[in-house]
């Protein structure tokens, strides 16, 4: 890096200090925005998820579950485990 005349080593070090603090507070704040993101996404996913899950249980209750229903059961409980750990790991992240 070539430097400008006027400028001393102790004056570019400084402002490469600084650039550096920018930087870091611009990747949390682009960390703060991706968290909000999946946390809102996980709580929409889960909002969708939960009517279907219950009521695929009732129908289990009701009657012993035949083919589809057991598999689109088993998908959903799946896919519901799955968003709970997500959603569990980013609150862990974010303690």
């Amino acid at each position: 890096m070539l430097l400008p005349s006027a400028m001393t080593l102790s004056t570019a070090l400084i402002e490469l200090d600084r650039s550096a603090a920018l930087l870091d507070a611009v990747a949390a704040l682009i960390n703060l925005i991706v968290a909000v993101i999946a946390w809102r996404s996980s709580a929409q996913v889960a909002k969708t998820l939960n009517p279907l899950i219950e009521g695929a249980r009732s129908a289990r209750r009701r009657r012993a579950p035949q083919g589809r229903l057991r598999r689109d059961m088993s998908r959903l409980e799946a896919m519901s485990h799955l968003f709970e750990r997500r959603r569990r790991a980013h609150a862990r992240r974010r303690a």
